[in-house]
């Protein structure tokens, strides 16, 4: 049977494929656009290059969150939830293309370094970390992250472009909090929830600040985990360390903030 144009029996099928993505693209006027990492990864990199036309823009800020259950090369692609990575040449082109681009990396419920870095490539223009544990109530006697590894790969690779990094641990291991503002000077805010191995530790931070060698430095945000026992001292400590260095913050202009956590 031969079906005449324009006769209503036959409408030509449209191209879906990564029409989500050419949509966001025509999309002038965003600014912001946050989605899962797993929606562009599409292991060729031809699912963020459709984004360029948005993300060249001055001021553009792209955020992606990144889970477990996504991480390339562990996940099963043909299941449709993640797998698929992001060649590093796509992300080289793209910080070429667009250099001014924003773009902020969000790990939830990661806990394996490994598994962190499998999202991870050289050429990220990464601007904001956030790294988040979260509890874990199914998983037991499970491996601690190795904290000090990922803070030593986003230093040799992100930390001349590093503009805020936060952390958010729940009961892990220990980690010598003044060791990321010595490996990354450069930062303009810092946040931390967690525990800390002394008060040592809070002390030694706040002398780094106060001496100047952290001179873009804008806003510490450093919340204290504790137990029910030792609640009461860390609070004297933190009542005592805020008076002691409020003014030296004042006058550098930095946005102290430290508290001990209520969970």
């Amino acid at each position: 049977m031969i079906v005449h144009r324009w006769s209503g029996k036959y409408i030509p099928r449209l191209d879906t494929k990564m029409c989500f993505l050419r949509c966001l693209g025509n999309l002038k006027n965003l600014t912001l656009l946050a989605l899962e990492y797993s929606h562009i990864a599409d292991g060729t990199g031809d699912a963020l290059t459709a984004l360029t036309p948005i993300i060249k823009k001055t001021h553009f800020q792209l955020q992606l969150i990144c889970r477990e259950d996504h991480t390339p090369g562990l996940t099963d692609a043909a299941l449709g939830g993640g797998g698929y990575s992001i060649p590093d040449t796509t992300w080289r082109a793209v910080s070429s293309t667009a250099p001014n681009l924003y773009l902020l990396i969000s790990f939830y419920r990661i806990r394996d370094y490994d598994n962190v870095r499998r999202f991870l490539s050289p050429s990220i223009p990464l601007r904001e970390v956030h790294l988040t544990y979260g509890i874990d109530l199914k998983t037991k006697q499970r491996q601690d992250s190795d904290l000090s590894c990922f803070i030593r790969h986003v230093t040799h690779y992100y930390g001349h472009i590093l503009v805020t990094l936060s952390i958010h641990q729940w009961r892990f291991a220990t980690f010598p909090l003044r060791r990321i503002l010595q490996l990354i000077p450069r930062l303009t805010r810092l946040q931390y929830v967690g525990k800390l191995e002394d008060d040592i530790d809070v002390k030694r931070i706040l002398q780094i600040v106060a001496c100047g060698a952290c001179e873009k430095l804008k806003e510490l945000n450093i919340q204290i985990q504790t137990d029910v026992n030792t609640r009461a001292y860390w609070s004297q400590v933190v009542e005592k360390l805020i008076e002691e260095y409020s003014q030296i913050m004042c006058l550098y202009n930095i946005n102290l903030c430290l508290s001990v956590y209520k969970s």
